[in-house]
């Protein structure tokens, strides 16, 4: 019906997750007769998707062997799901307060999509704030559930926010401490690196001056003016910009070489989501984790970010004992 008529039935597939890629399957389903035509062919990119992507790098690089497991590096039994163990430990704290806020929130219940924007963003520069921020959009989507007053929406988003921030600290340890590692040796000042396939990576922050532009539509607006001549850095842009930026150098790092490993494949690569022709899937979902294994084997991206921007080696967080060899078996590390 839905390809017979796309307008009418826009109800059926408008309300999907991602209507227009669900839309293109329809026509595909029914363009290969339900499935009962092997002969067909297909145009629909399929992508496989990394498991926090940036809390998978820095597991492998500091071969923690507990953040490995929860972001399905090791050939775990089932998915392991490291937003919905956030939220188990989140929950066991509201368990030892007594604050009626904590009953509150027991009584909605912390489920995995309300740790998973903060667990996903902290490897690219999320901070407590911003943590705030995504459990406020969180109460305000599911209010209803709290059945108060609406003026109590960011009391309830506040009170939370240190709670499943510490959570967040006791369950991606390793991966907090190598970010602060990052931030603690950033320079105020330009600083560079090279990716492990030389690719060069530049970072600088500067200050920038607001101008308040007053008009009479829509009141006015704000405009920054970068000023290059004058230019002064900013220390905490630079700080908080490193953590991100470098972990993107990686896992870029990781998407190139995975591209390398390819023939002549169409591909369609976007961040964490690694996606080919149905045909090639198979081959697709072996070469993400051999480009792995051969990035960490022959990297360790740490150090080597350490030799470039001239930090004492032995100031490096400590590794641990998960063995990067395992990413071959790792059934869940993308799909």
């Amino acid at each position: 019906r839905t390809v017979r008529d796309p307008v009418g039935y826009r109800d059926f597939w408008g309300n999907a997750d991602k209507p227009y890629q669900f839309l293109a399957f329809c026509y595909e389903w029914e363009k290969c007769d339900y499935g009962r035509n092997s002969m067909a062919s297909s145009k629909i990119p399929v992508g496989l998707d990394g498991s926090c992507n940036g809390l998978q790098h820095f597991s492998a690089m500091l071969r923690d062997e507990i953040g490995a497991t929860a972001t399905n590096l090791s050939n775990n039994t089932s998915p392991a799901d490291i937003y919905g163990e956030v939220a188990k430990v989140t929950t066991a704290k509201l368990l030892g307060l007594s604050d009626p806020r904590a009953a509150i929130w027991l009584r909605v219940g912390i489920d995995r999509k309300c740790a998973k924007r903060p667990v996903m963003t902290l490897p690219y520069g999320a901070t407590q704030q911003s943590c705030r921020q995504y459990i406020m959009e969180y109460v305000i989507e599911n209010w209803v559930k709290f059945d108060l007053d609406d003026k109590l929406q960011f009391d309830m988003a506040k009170f939370l926010t240190p709670i499943l921030w510490k959570s967040i600290g006791e369950v991606v340890i390793a991966a907090r401490g190598a970010m602060t590692w990052l931030q603690k040796n950033t320079t105020a000042d330009f600083m560079k690196w090279l990716t492990p396939l030389g690719f060069p990576v530049y970072q600088y922050y500067q200050k920038t001056k607001t101008i308040e532009v007053r008009t009479q539509i829509a009141g006015g607006c704000r405009l920054l003016i970068q000023d290059y001549e004058d230019a002064v850095p900013n220390k905490v842009g630079q700080r908080n910009g490193v953590a991100p930026n470098f972990v993107h150098s990686i896992d870029s790092t990781h998407m190139v070489m995975t591209i390398n490993t390819m023939g002549d494949e169409c591909l369609a690569m976007i961040h964490d989501d690694f996606g080919t022709h149905a045909g090639y899937t198979e081959k697709l979902f072996v070469n993400i984790r051999t480009a792995f294994l051969d990035l960490y084997t022959n990297h360790n991206p740490l150090e080597e970010w350490a030799e470039q921007v001239g930090v004492d080696k032995e100031t490096l967080p400590k590794y641990g004992n998960y063995n990067i060899d395992e990413i071959i078996n790792a059934s869940y590390f993308f799909g």
